[in-house]
Parts: structure tokens; C-alpha cells; sequence
């Protein structure tokens, strides 16, 4: 809820995160004064965030959270607190976060531009170089020192997922062009739109709502890591799927009227079937679903590199639409 903080200040945002579970801890029994040698016991998290946003730009000014995780028995009896405290973002923390990360953006950041000077296998080290220490950056940073606010950092991410599955939009156009349009190639573009609505359906089904919740109920100290890892690292096979899906479908609509050569069709199988593979590492990480109805959609787009190939590229479009049709339908009723 929004709460002013004054009459001209910023606004105050509430959340509270009930108690919830969030994993397991061994330990001597001892310890917790019961019998045996070790008990395993589940991890209860829970906590009150406060947020105060400048209203005009919607910039976060400031972040306290009030934290508490515990373990508790199987009769919900608190046995053992493992951490109570107040944690409040301060210019120092941000500075810290931020001078860590810095120097390797930089020289990421320079690496690139040298590379749009250069030419020839040269820009592709340097290409290569700079997008390798980009995504090894966090390994060698504090990444735990950044604050994620879920609903933000979903949205934000939300929104670059959505433009990339436009541009595949985008290349459908290009692949029509200046040519003529007989009814089998604007078809078969038809199919190309639909094909990319159910990758835009995939995701947009309540993935979001779960990506924030996990986020919003996982311990500060993970929070960062599960961000990065579901936006960061497994983003780039999901918008690396569509890239692939936007490449095969531009071939597509201008050779409608043949079977599809083997680079088309397995750009299109492998672009759906990574996209699919990358939501299923993204639940996987954030542990917001169930897995298999994914899995089967990347298994089941394979096989249709040979509809592509054998029949012609609507044949194949026709299938990897009600495999992911099917595949969303069978999620939503599980």
C-alpha cells in the first residue's frame, strides 16, 4: 500500500511478506534441545519492507527492510531464530555495489566501442571479449549488494521480452518486402504472427505474477542471485529462442511455396525449443511451476524441422503453434 510520507516528500510503499518457507537446514540436535543427532528442519522466512519513491521520476530514495528467518518444527513451534534484524539501504552500500561493478562495466563498455572501430576478426574478439566479461562481471562483484524491488525488476524485464518477440514481428514484414503477395505467403506470414503470439502467450500467462512472488518471498542474501540468474543468465537463451524464431520465419515467408531448407527449418525448431528450455530453467531457478509441459514443448519442436523440410515452412509453423497452444493449455489446467 502507498503511504505519504509528508505532504510534498516522497511516498512510502509497504509490503509485507507473511512467513513462508523457503528451504531446509540440518543441524545437532542438540542444538535445538531435541533427541537424536541431527534433525533437519524446515526454513521459515519472513519480513516488512518499506519503500520510500520519489514520485515525480519514480525513483527509490530509500529501502528498509525488517527481516526475520527461523526454523521451526513439524508442529510449527519456533525453535531456533537464524537471523533478526533491520537492513536500511545507505549511500555507502550503494557506492560500494556500484564502485565493485563499475571498472568491469567500463572496460566492457570499451571494449565494444573499440570494436566498432575495428574490422575483420579483430571486432569479433573484441565483440566476444567484451560480452564474456560483461556476463562474468557478477562473479567477480558483490552482486548480494544490490536491493531488487520484484515487481520493478520483473516489469522492466517484461517489457525487453516484449519488444524482442515484436521485432520478430518486424521480421515477418521484412520477409514479405516489396515481393508479390500471393495467398500462400501471407498465410504462411499469418502463421508467422501467430507463432509469435505464442511465445509472447508462453510467457505472459502468469509467468511474471510468479517470477514476483518467488522474488518478493526469497531471503534478502538470495534475492540478487535468483534476479540474476532468472533475467540475467537464462534470459539470454529465451531471447536468443526468439532471435532464432524471427531469423527462420523472415527465410520462411519468401520461400513459402517449397520445403524449407535445413538451415529454416532448424532455425525455427531450435529457436522454440530454446525458448522453451529457457522458461524451464527460469522456473527452475526461481521454483515457480511446474516444469514438464515446458520440456515437452522443447522435445515436441524438433521433430518438425522434417514438416519444414518435407512439406513446406507452413506445414511446420502450423505444428510449433499447437504444440505451444497444447502446451499452454495442459500448464493452465495443472
Amino acid at each position: 500500500r502507498l503511504l505519504p510520507a509528508s505532504a510534498t516528500g516522497p511516498l512510502r510503499y509497504v509490503e509485507h511478506i507473511p512467513s513462508q518457507q523457503i528451504g531446509t537446514q540440518t543441524l545437532p540436535a542438540s542444538l535445538l534441545g531435541l533427541p537424536g543427532t541431527e534433525v533437519t528442519l524446515p526454513e521459515f522466512y519472513s519480513a516488512d519492507k518499506t519503500y520510500w519513491v520519489d514520485p515525480v521520476p519514480g525513483t527509490v530514495v530509500n529501502v528498509n527492510e525488517n527481516q526475520k528467518i527461523t526454523l521451526r518444527d513439524s508442529g510449527g513451534v519456533q525453535r531456533l531464530v537464524l537471523f533478526a534484524g533491520d537492513l536500511q539501504m545507505t549511500p555507502q552500500s550503494v557506492l560500494k555495489a556500484m564502485t565493485g561493478l563499475g571498472p568491469f562495466n567500463l572496460v566492457a563498455a570499451g571494449l565494444l566501442v573499440v570494436a566498432g572501430l575495428t574490422n575483420g576478426n579483430a571486432r569479433w574478439l573484441l565483440f566476444g571479449a567484451g560480452f564474456v566479461l560483461h556476463w562474468l562481471t557478477p562473479l567477480f562483484t558483490r552482486t548480494g549488494g544490490f536491493r531488487i524491488r520484484s515487481g520493478h525488476f520483473v516489469e522492466r524485464h517484461g517489457l525487453i521480452l516484449l519488444i524482442a518477440i515484436g521485432e520478430s514481428v518486424v521480421a515477418v514484414g521484412i520477409g514479405l518486402g516489396t515481393i508479390a503477395l500471393p495467398a500462400g505467403r501471407i498465410a504462411t506470414a499469418l502463421l508467422g504472427l501467430a507463432l509469435a503470439g505464442g511465445l509472447w502467450w508462453l510467457y505472459f500467462n502468469g509467468e511474471e505474477e510468479r517470477a514476483e512472488r518467488a522474488l518478493d518471498g526469497a531471503a534478502f542474501e538470495r534475492r540478487a542471485w535468483m534476479s540474476l540468474n532468472a533475467f540475467g543468465y537464462v534470459f539470454l537463451l529465451v531471447l536468443g529462442g526468439i532471435v532464432l524464431v524471427a531469423a527462420g520465419m523472415k527465410l520462411a515467408v519468401v520461400s513459402y511455396n517449397e520445403p524449407s531448407t535445413l538451415a529454416t527449418a532448424v532455425l525455427l525448431a531450435a529457436g522454440v525449443a530454446a525458448y522453451a528450455i529457457g522458461l524451464v530453467l527460469f522456473r527452475l531457478v526461481l521454483d515457480c511451476g511446474r516444469l514438464v509441459f515446458r520440456l515437452l514443448i522443447a522435445i515436441l519442436a524438433l521433430p518438425t524441422i522434417w514438416l519444414g523440410v518435407g512439406i513446406a515452412p507452413a506445414a511446420q509453423v502450423s505444428a510449433l503453434v499447437l504444440i505451444i497452444i497444447a502446451g499452454i493449455a495442459a500448464d493452465s489446467r495443472s
